[in-house]
């Protein structure tokens, strides 16, 4: 089972598992028929909601409980979740099995709705662990009574959602706000950068000095124009000059009527599918939650807007190079690929793009501005997972086999450092048969999404760009070290899969674990930072070679 579950809760082995199936009724049904795929033996073991799904099951309360476990883990992936969802409704069928297990106004009690509630709740709401209360998965032999509501019809109980707002907290004077306040375009520069990060990283340290998280915007505006302006990591920059959405003038950048028209230009030539449809509404919902959305149908439609012209312009910069890149390896790029890669489109839905949507306000012309320029940059290859999907950038193994840059670097790093730093640790992964990749390349694809609150992701997102794109390899094995001896204590309990999908990552702080990433970046930034650059400069190797 831990083999499967591995394997099923990365998005790319299950949308590949997943692509062409779907439920159809079952007919005259018995214990005795074997499901035949993973469907079917999700169908029978966890979409259990009537008398004839019941009837099929040995031991029902265990299988079911399995059933759940099993489906409970595989929807931690986000995106898993929502195909898992607008594929088969399982969310419905879950809520309709625990209206059925009430009866007038007495409600039972159990093991499978304690299941069933902890399941639903991570499917419904998106949060933190000060933005969400994750209901327990079972109920302590002490309890008098179920401490967490549980639901069946209408809307999620209040009690798991931690009402928050982020957008108006206080803003204490300090060294960064003035700095970030009075920046003035005409004078961003190398000078004004090295002093960004030098105010930065001591207002970080400082434990009595909070990030202004709602003037990150303003401060990552500056430092992507400065990394252009001066070409510090530009590397995704081959055929600027044939795409019209790259203007080299700064005029046309910042004049927000251009943007707008641009915008709405691209927008028109692309649409989203139903998963990310969904995830749309998932994620103002989360957006409205901690105060970041004020009006959700505004933002809905902006944010709509916002990824379907990422959408088509990423299409637009990837067939622009691919025709010469296909000439130069001397073989076709349309060669049989995995289902995961038969779109030019990215399947899963964009988190780095909402939340960049988030950090801008919900303005949807100011973060379709900065991501056209951060899509130049090197950071984007690692932070933004759609920014690189069946890209001409990355070599065409990679791409047939669905090997994405952050999995080939960045994880890869994180473990070769965990093996390093923490012997107990990487150890612990090997004899419990899982992978530190797996586990930091989910956290990476979602932004961290359901693991940190809003204000850490958004620190997780700064530190990748202003000090340099190592920097989320150590942000990851930082993670690791803060969770070293839970990840031994829950091996020892035959527990690690479930411990790192399903809990956040409650009580972590960059500011605690600053001073462990600045060592481990003098000791390991001179291997790695070569190492991910070569993974996503092989276009202009190519070209440079030939």
């Amino acid at each position: 089972m831990l083999c499967l579950l591995t394997v099923t809760s990365s998005f790319a082995a299950a949308y590949e598992i997943f692509y062409d199936e779907s439920l159809t009724p079952r007919q005259d049904s018995t214990i005795n028929d074997k499901p035949l795929d993973l469907l079917g033996l999700l169908d029978r073991i966890a979409f259990v909601c009537d008398d004839d799904s019941v009837r099929n099951l040995l031991c029902y309360e265990h299988t079911h409980t399995t059933g759940l476990r099993m489906l409970g883990i595989m929807q931690m992936d986000m995106d898993i979740q929502l195909m898992l969802e607008v594929k088969y409704d399982y969310v419905k069928k879950l809520r309709r099995a625990q209206t059925d297990n009430q009866a007038d106004s007495l409600v039972v009690f159990d093991q499978l709705a304690m299941a069933r509630n902890h399941v639903l709740v991570n499917a419904e709401v998106i949060g933190g662990p000060n933005e969400k209360i994750v209901p327990s998965w079972t109920m302590n032999e002490t309890d008098a009574a179920c401490p967490y509501p549980l639901f069946g019809e209408g809307d999620v109980p209040d009690f798991y959602k931690i009402k928050i707002s982020y957008a108006n907290s206080k803003l204490d004077d300090s060294e960064l706000l003035r700095l970030i306040r009075n920046s003035r375009p005409d004078r961003l520069d190398d000078r004004w950068l090295t002093k960004c990060r030098h105010v930065f990283m001591s207002a970080l340290k400082s434990q009595a000095q909070d990030i202004p998280v709602q003037l990150m915007s303003d401060l990552l505006d500056a430092v992507v124009d400065i990394y252009e302006k001066i070409h510090i990591d530009v590397l995704f920059n081959m055929n600027r000059d044939l795409s019209s959405s790259t203007s080299s003038s700064t005029t046309v950048l910042n004049n927000r009527r251009h943007n707008e028209n641009e915008i709405t230009k691209l927008s028109a030539n692309s649409g989203l599918t139903n998963l990310q449809e969904r995830g749309v509404q998932k994620a103002i919902n989360y957006g409205a939650q901690i105060g970041l959305v004020h009006d959700v149908n505004l933002a809905k439609q902006n944010v709509t807007k916002l990824l379907k012209a990422v959408k088509s312009h990423l299409k637009q910069r990837s067939q622009s190079i691919r025709p010469n890149l296909s000439l130069i390896n001397g073989s076709s790029m349309n060669e049989i690929k995995l289902n995961f890669n038969q779109s030019i489109d990215y399947p899963g839905y964009d988190w780095f793009v909402t939340s960049i949507f988030f950090l801008m306000h919900c303005d949807e012309v100011r973060a379709w501005r900065w991501l056209r320029t951060f899509s130049l940059l090197l950071p984007s290859g690692f932070l933004w997972c759609a920014r690189l999907y069946n890209s001409p950038f990355i070599s065409a193994d990679m791409v047939q086999y669905t090997i994405h840059p952050i999995y080939a670097g960045t994880t890869h790093a994180v473990e070769l450092i965990i093996e390093n730093e923490m012997s107990q640790v990487f150890f612990a992964f090997r004899m419990s048969g899982l992978a530190p990749s797996h586990i930091a390349y989910q956290w990476i694809k979602q932004c961290f999404w359901n693991y940190l609150d809003w204000p850490e992701i958004v620190t997780y997102l700064t530190l990748c760009i202003l000090y340099g794109i190592d920097y989320q390899v150590y942000y990851c094995v930082s993670i690791f070290k803060y969770l070293q001896n839970d990840i031994i204590k829950q091996h020892s309990a035959r527990n690690l899969l479930p411990f790192l999908k399903c809990h956040q990552i409650r009580g972590f702080s960059a500011r605690d674990y600053i001073d462990f990433m600045v060592s481990l970046e003098k000791r390991y930034r001179s291997i790695l930072m070569p190492e991910l650059k070569e993974l996503v400069c092989f276009s202009t190797n190519n070209r440079n070679t030939n």
